[in-house]
Formats: C-alpha cells, structure tokens, sequence
C-alpha cells in the first residue's frame, strides 16, 4: 500500500502495481456529502472533465458504479472496491442525523404534562422509506435496522452491529 497527496492536505491509498500509473497526475481532493474523493481534471473537446481515480483503477460500464467496502473514500486499494449499482452504493451509507445509529431517528413528544422520547427505526429499500417502528431505546431501534439491512442489502449492508 502506498499513499499519493491530494489537494487540501489529504491522502489516498492505493495498491503498490497502481501507484506510478496513478503518480502521473496531479490529484485533487473533491468533497461532496462529507466524503473526500481523489480526483483530476482534463481537458476533452474543450470541456474540463472530472475523472474519479477509483474509476481509473477500476475502470467499468455506464451505469455501474464503485463502491468503497469500508466506507472510506479515499482507500482506494483494489480490495477496498466493488462493483455495484445505485441501490448497493445507497445501501452502504453512514449514519446522518441525531443518532449515532444508521436508520435511527430520535422523536421527542412534549405533552403538557412529561415529556416522551422514542427511537424511531426506518430503512429505505428502492428509494422508499419503510418504517420499522418506534422502540424505547436506541439499540433496540438499531437492531431492528440491522435485521432489515441484512435482508434487504445485503452484503453491501452497512450494520450498527456487525459482530452480531
């Protein structure tokens, strides 16, 4: 493994047999949802075009995509990437939001006289959000997300609880 320095103070990581075809560009650092891609720009029929370096190490057909197993999106190692589509790519996300938890949501209820605070679980399966429902606590609510995830993701499932 060896690494190659990007715009901004980043690093990405990539196999030893890619390292010298990959060092012959400069490479930028593009950051987009809070993930940071290694990128170059050039110049094609007079447009700049982007090119994404895991495209180059993993070259494939319009319509599929790459997908960082571990999430990270500037280890770009050979192990590290896979084949998939929009659904799998959308499947192996992060959480978001108020929870430590993917597909957690917290839901406070402020009645006149208490208080209530639930955790809502939700999956989204083919761009539409399924509701797993409310549970007492966080875990509980991961839990039900992770048993959805394995069904419906599969592999490219991202788990609260892999170990499970």
């Amino acid at each position: 493994m060896k690494e190659i320095e990007l715009s901004k103070g980043y690093i990405t990581l990539v196999d030893d047999e890619d390292f010298e075809y990959l060092n012959q560009w400069k490479w930028l650092s593009l950051v987009r949802n809070n993930c940071s891609y290694a990128i170059r720009r050039e110049k094609v029929n007079g447009k700049i075009k982007v090119i994404l370096m895991h495209n180059l190490i993993m070259p494939c057909r319009k319509g599929v995509l790459i997908d960082h197993k571990d999430r990270n999106s500037l280890n770009n190692q050979k192990l590290n990437l896979r084949f998939c589509n929009h659904k799998q790519n959308c499947a192996n996300r992060t959480p978001c939001g108020k929870s430590k938890y993917l597909g957690v949501y917290i839901s406070i209820y402020v009645g006149k006289k208490h208080k209530t605070i639930s955790y809502r679980a939700d999956i989204t399966i083919s761009r539409k959000t399924v509701h797993l429902g409310r549970h007492r606590s966080e875990i509980d609510a991961a839990k039900a997300y992770d048993k959805a995830a394995k069904i419906h993701h599969g592999e490219f499932a991202n788990l609260n609880f892999p170990e499970m």
